[in-house]
């Protein structure tokens, strides 16, 4: 689609709950998807908050149903981040909060996937920062190793961080 006519479009107002999982590995847990208008991009599992619903709640919720984490214990909200994107012919403007989970390493769950989920999620991995410097894949945030590296060395932020695209 042209970018002028894609500008044109009304975004649809979007509040999301995402959760950046890192193992006692030091590993994060992203799942590939397609079809938000990126080709193939790796993202922190979450997704939209429901009518009357926290980020808090989202959050955990999202854990269960994406990769069937039922004891995760959420931890601060460490970043945020605003975009847009084209999905199925619509346009969103999505606020997102990301929440920090430390656990275990655990094997995905997929099941509680939805089916529009089952279409557009392609596979779940567990990522080091240096596979993720070293590989051609897209991930979201852009600059999600350097985002990750504090992280890992136990220094979360006092308050959100803009992460940007």
């Amino acid at each position: 689609m042209d970018p002028a006519a894609v500008d044109a479009i009304e975004a649809v107002q979007r509040d999301a709950a995402r959760i950046v999982l890192i193992d006692s590995d030091d590993r994060v847990l992203l799942q590939q998807v397609e079809g938000l208008g990126e080709g193939s991009v790796w993202i922190t599992p979450g997704g939209g908050l429901e009518p009357g619903e926290s980020h808090e709640a989202a959050a955990l919720r999202e854990i269960r149903e994406e990769v069937g984490h039922h004891t995760a214990k959420l931890g601060p909200w460490i970043w945020t981040r605003e975009h847009d994107f084209m999905f199925r012919g619509v346009r969103y403007h999505q606020r997102e909060r990301f929440f920090l989970v430390r656990c275990e390493p655990f094997k995905v769950d997929e099941s509680g996937l939805d089916q529009l989920e089952l279409e557009i999620v392609k596979g779940h991995r567990w990522w080091t920062i240096d596979e993720i410097r070293s590989s051609d894949a897209v991930f979201a945030p852009r600059a999600l190793a350097e985002l990750l590296e504090p992280l890992i060395r136990g220094d979360v932020p006092p308050s959100p961080v803009d992460v940007g695209a």
